[in-house]
């Protein structure tokens, strides 16, 4: 098939997309793209009204309304088709579906540790992210890394700490220990993390806060959630160790 004729299918399968299979559209989709090569190419057309005809044949063949006056209302209505559906996938969080938890984390990761970007302004720059990875925390994922997810937890410490000076003493003193956990040593983060939540949720009852401070304390709310299991599991590992080593001669 020739490239014009390829071109000419494209189309006519992109409206019908579009608006359907309405009868003697796809007829006037190939002679609207024909006109519009012909002026291309040559300068003019030699018809520029839609041609209808009842069987197919050029002998009944009737002159009707301008092939551009058809274009006006078609282009119209598959800008309004292609409007509509990009509205209802936003509307259905079609986007955000299709990203992994896995992904949030490690853009917020991204996001905390640019330096570039004042801290405070860091935190509020991940609120859509915490958000969405609350509303889709208990869907399971086999990639999730709990390396990934604690870090957000100690970024997010790390960073509040910069900007936020005024924070109860009876938090600060976990944020801290939470923001100079071994990244490494996941159970030493995520004990962190579990005071540290403990904490958030006696303070929180009786004060409002900032958002950078709320995004914070969300962020690590989030965390525990995530990895409660993984501490306790580390835990009874540890402990186990513990165990056994304290039997040996």
């Amino acid at each position: 098939m020739p490239e014009s004729d390829q071109v000419t299918e494209r189309l006519v399968d992109s409206i019908s997309l579009l608006l359907g299979r309405i009868p003697r559209l796809d007829d006037w989709a190939r002679q609207f793209y024909k006109a519009r090569s012909e002026v291309v190419h040559k300068g003019k057309a030699r018809n520029l009204r839609f041609v209808v005809s009842s069987s197919g044949k050029d002998v009944d063949a009737s002159v009707y309304r301008s092939l551009l006056a058809y274009g006006q209302q078609v282009f119209q209505l598959c800008v309004g088709t292609l409007i509509f559906g990009a509205k209802l996938a936003e509307q259905y969080r079609l986007e955000e579906k299709l990203a992994t938890n896995q992904e949030r984390f490690t853009e917020i990761n991204q996001q905390l540790s640019d330096t570039s970007v004042a801290p405070a302004d860091r935190l509020r720059g991940i609120t859509p992210k915490v958000v969405t990875a609350e509303r889709y925390q208990f869907i399971g994922e086999s990639n999730l890394q709990l390396g990934t997810v604690v870090d957000a937890a100690r970024l997010a410490a790390k960073v509040l700490l910069q900007c936020d000076h005024g924070l109860d003493s009876s938090v600060k003193e976990q944020f801290e220990r939470l923001a100079s956990a071994t990244a490494s040593d996941h159970y030493q983060v995520l004990d962190a993390v579990r005071q540290l939540e403990t904490a958030i949720g006696q303070v929180v009852a009786r004060e409002e806060y900032d958002r950078p401070r709320e995004v914070a304390m969300r962020l690590i709310r989030l965390v525990w959630r995530y990895t409660f299991q993984d501490y306790f599991h580390l835990k009874e590992r540890l402990d186990t160790q513990k165990k056994d080593a304290a039997r040996l001669p």
